[in-house]
């Protein structure tokens, strides 16, 4: 499956990474860390449901902090919950609302459940806003800090095998608490500076057989 975040204001160019995505062989369907719009309008979510026909596979995506500029009740009426999980051929995939940058304290419990029911198998999470943002200086991670080593403690003793996050434009690979770990911010907003990271998405394939998974950064631009 493919693994992308951070359209926003290249909502109107998404179509081109769509179409990539439905170019590379094998991929199932695409999921999403979130910030798909840049203010939530309804000219907005319009343009993304047209940019979606390009694809022709399942698109699945949990909210960023940009879907609750205006009203966060139109992402719900459109497209249903903040946060999915589901099972596919026995991997295990959660996706939660992180959108402000912290956890609800009602998602805790469901994400206990998933956690719970995931053990034995192959498990990935992916939300909006990494935990704790890897490079520091930017603060770009959870509000809080206690609430982030909780929660990366929660996905270690669960033995959650990936994890994957947006918020950031860019790209980086790095552990957290153990886990291999991806930010994937490429879907268009606009970059990092001077990083030289462009539009891009994950391809990722995972077997449940050898319980392995391989991650790869297929460019756009």
């Amino acid at each position: 499956f493919a693994d992308m975040g951070d359209i926003q204001t290249a909502l109107d160019r998404v179509d081109e990474v769509f179409a990539k995505i439905s170019e590379t062989p094998d991929l199932r369907f695409v999921m999403s860390t979130g910030d798909v719009v840049e203010f939530g309008r309804t000219s907005e979510y319009a343009l993304f449901q047209e940019q979606l026909a390009e694809l022709d596979i399942p698109f699945f995506s949990t909210v960023g902090n940009h879907e609750l500029t205006i009203d966060a009740k139109r992402w719900r009426t459109r497209f249903g919950p903040f946060s999915v999980h589901f099972r596919f051929k026995g991997v295990d995939i959660s996706y939660v609302d992180s959108a402000d940058a912290t956890l609800d304290d009602a998602l805790y419990e469901r994400l206990d459940s998933w956690l719970e029911a995931g053990k034995g198998r192959i498990h990935i999470f992916g939300t909006h806003f990494p935990p704790l943002d890897p490079v520091g200086l930017r603060n770009a991670g959870f509000r809080s800090r206690n609430e982030a080593v909780a929660l990366l403690r929660k996905l270690s003793v669960a033995e959650v095998d990936l994890t994957l996050y947006g918020h950031v434009h860019s790209l980086y690979d790095f552990d957290n608490a153990g886990i291999p770990a991806f930010i994937s911010g490429g879907g268009g907003a606009l970059p990092e500076r001077l990083d030289g990271i462009g539009r891009h998405f994950l391809r990722l394939e995972v077997s449940p057989i050898d319980e392995t998974h391989a991650v790869d950064v297929i460019e756009v631009d």
